[in-house]
This record gives structure tokens, sequence and C-alpha cells, in this order.
């Protein structure tokens, strides 16, 4: 029952992300812009400074994935505004509400940085061990990291919908993966899906800002199962019949082929 439940609220994510993906087309395509300005922008700094020490190259990648990690805050927070109905795209009101997550985004990106510095110098130095030992450690630190990228990946979806402070955000971001580790495994494949599917348009859609989309909205549905109030497994028929009736009407058909209707 609790699987058929799962399955029923991530049909509704799905559908829900592809229409609002449609729906905000052109926001999706200035964000990705915005990414892929910063990409080739990393690209031509490499470029320019490949002769130069390894130090300063690492102080460059470190800058740039803190700045990236502001701009997916910033992204997240103005889709956020649309998907809710709250904002049109006027820049002075998302600026506003956009950029009291600057600090805490910038946290992420921190977290971001020394997670990849801790496999940086451990991996080298437990792979040159050549032992069960070493390979252990390796073993571990893998699949650390892929526990992190579970965790943090709700990071900014409850920063932005819910607010409070970098460790109590931190804090609800593990205990809701622990109440669904099978939602955050489908929803971070279904992220990874995305990525790959967003190669074949040089990531302009639907892109980075569409795999924050996917975020956003799958937080915002699995957030409902605290409304909840009974003990057993949340009915997602009642607790997301709202959502279901904000797309009545609309299918997947009426977006892909929208002359046939």
């Amino acid at each position: 029952m609790l699987i058929c439940n799962d399955n029923t609220m991530f049909r509704l994510l799905v559908k829900k992300w592809i229409f609002n993906s449609w729906d905000h087309f052109l926001a999706l395509l200035m964000f990705n812009i915005g990414f892929i300005a910063l990409l080739l922008s990393v690209i031509s700094l490499f470029s320019i400074i490949g002769e130069i020490h390894i130090l300063l190259f690492l102080l460059l990648f470190i800058s740039i994935v803190l700045i990236t990690s502001v701009y997916s805050g910033f992204v997240s927070s103005c889709l956020t505004q649309l998907i809710e109905g709250k904002s049109n795209l006027y820049l002075l009101p998302i600026l506003k509400k956009a950029s009291k997550f600057v600090i805490p985004s910038l946290f992420l990106g921190i977290f971001h940085v020394g997670c990849f510095l801790v496999l940086q110098i451990s991996i080298p130095f437990y792979a040159a061990m050549h032992n069960f030992l070493g390979a252990f450690i390796i073993g571990i630190l893998f699949w650390a990291t892929v526990l992190w990228l579970l965790i943090s990946q709700f990071y900014l979806p409850l920063l932005i919908q819910i607010g409070g402070s970098v460790r109590s955000t931190l804090r609800k971001s593990l205990l809701l993966f622990f109440d669904n580790s099978r939602f955050a495994i489908a929803l971070l494949a279904t992220g990874t899906g995305i990525l790959l599917l967003s190669i074949f348009t040089a990531f302009l859609f639907p892109g980075i800002a569409g795999f924050l989309l996917l975020f956003q909205t799958g937080v915002r549905l699995r957030l409902y199962k605290y409304d909840h109030s009974q003990k057993e497994s949340p009915d997602w028929n009642k607790l997301l019949r709202e959502e279901k009736e904000k797309l009545q009407g609309r299918t997947i058909r009426n977006v892909l082929f929208p002359w046939k209707d």
C-alpha cells in the first residue's frame, strides 16, 4: 500500500514538473543561459591559467563552485516563487526575496568544496596502500559521498520553502532523507536523468534550472505528508487532491502535441 501511494505521488510530481517546465520555459531558458555563462567563464579562465601553479587552479575551482552555489540558490528561489504563483519575472521583487538565501546557499557550496577536498586528498592516499584496508576506506568514502548527495538535494528546497538557519536546514534535510529514503533515491535518479537529457539541448532546456525545479517541486509535494496527522501511511490521493485539481484537464499529450486537441 505504501509503495502504491508513493508511486501515485511520484507520478504527480513528474506531471507537475513537466507542466511547470513548459509553463515557465522562458524562465528556465534564461536561468540556464546564466549557468552556461558561468561554465564558459570557467573554461576560459582554466585555459588562461593552465600553466600556473596548481594552488591557483584549485582556488579558482573553489571560487566557481561557491559562485555556482549562490546562483543555484537564487534560481531555486525564483523558480519556487513562480510555481507557487507568488511573483512574475519582475526583477526587483524577485531579487529582494532571493537575496536572503545568498549566505545559506554559500554554505552549501562550502560543504560541497569540503567534500571534494576530502575525496581529493583521501582517495589517492588510501589507493596507494594497495591493501584491503585502503579499498575498504575508499568504499566508505564513496558511500558517504552518495549519502551526502542524497541529503543535500533537500537543502535548498527546505531552506526556501520552510526557512531557518543553516544548521536547522541541514538537520531537516537529514531527517527528511531518513524518513523518505526511497523517494530521495528516486528523486536524485530522476534529476540525473534530466541532466543527461539536457546534453542534447546543450543544457538550454531543461538544463540545470530544470534539475533544480524538480527538487523544488518534489519537496513541495512531499511536505504534504507531514500535514497528515495519523500514524499510518499517508493517502496521497487525499493529500494531493488540491494539486490534482490544478492539473484538471491537462495532460502530457496536451504539452507535447497541442495541435491534436
